[in-house]
């Protein structure tokens, strides 16, 4: 069973031009760039396969998981209704081959490219939409070990953190060991139904994000930036 770690105190900014000062960054990436460029989030799975029982996108609910025969319709809706459950259970593979890296796949490699990014992107996301962009990835969704290796440059100043799941903390806790500052790019909740649900997490350790007094600065004054 999975601990759960202590929120810490982060401070939050309006932008991330505190970020200037601590080049170059390292990323982790969730899933809101694949969602973006086409491909269903996670739970489609779940639902597809009967896995909890859930019936809609409601994302803040929770779910339990589908345990008794019974209660278990997968079989059932293969045989009664194929072509639809066929068409449900290709989705997401058709998807990884149509999707296409998107805006924000192509940012990324340009600040990488200029030297304000550095490392692979850390990532649990297996569209591979970051290598097609031409970005190194580290994958981090393994199930055999506790924590998968992450490649922390040694140049690396910091990590920026792309709209991560709540759960996916150990990228992060590693940069902590290296004295690393973090920042995060999410707004730390969903909006659902017209109404914004903050996520209920517990950071590890010491949150930092950093807090700038001075103006959000384009990107075409980061050092040696084209983008």
């Amino acid at each position: 069973m999975r601990v759960k770690e202590q929120r810490g105190t982060p401070a939050y900014a309006d932008d991330l031009s505190g970020l200037l000062n601590h080049l170059p960054f390292v990323v982790e990436a969730g899933c809101g760039t694949s969602i973006e460029a086409g491909v269903p989030p996670l739970h489609w799975l779940h639902e597809v396969y009967r896995v909890t029982a859930r019936a809609g996108n409601d994302l803040t609910q929770g779910y339990a998981f589908t345990l008794a025969p019974a209660a278990d319709s997968l079989i059932k809706e293969a045989l009664t209704d194929t072509v639809r459950k066929v068409d449900d259970m290709v989705t997401m593979f058709r998807s990884l081959i149509i999707a296409e890296p998107t805006g924000a796949h192509h940012a990324l490699k340009a600040l990488h490219t200029a030297g304000a990014m550095v490392g692979p992107v850390a990532t649990h996301n297996f569209d591979r939409l970051f290598a097609r962009a031409g970005l190194k990835e580290a994958f981090m969704r393994r199930y055999d070990q506790r924590t998968t290796h992450m490649p922390f440059p040694d140049d690396a100043k910091s990590l920026l953190v792309i709209g991560l799941h709540a759960d996916r903390r150990s990228v992060q806790a590693r940069a902590r060991e290296r004295g690393l500052p973090i920042f995060y790019l999410d707004t730390e909740g969903v909006t659902e139904n017209g109404v914004h649900k903050p996520y209920l997490v517990e950071a590890p350790g010491r949150a930092t994000s950093w807090s700038d007094p001075r103006p959000p600065l384009p990107c075409s004054t980061w050092p040696n930036s084209s983008v």
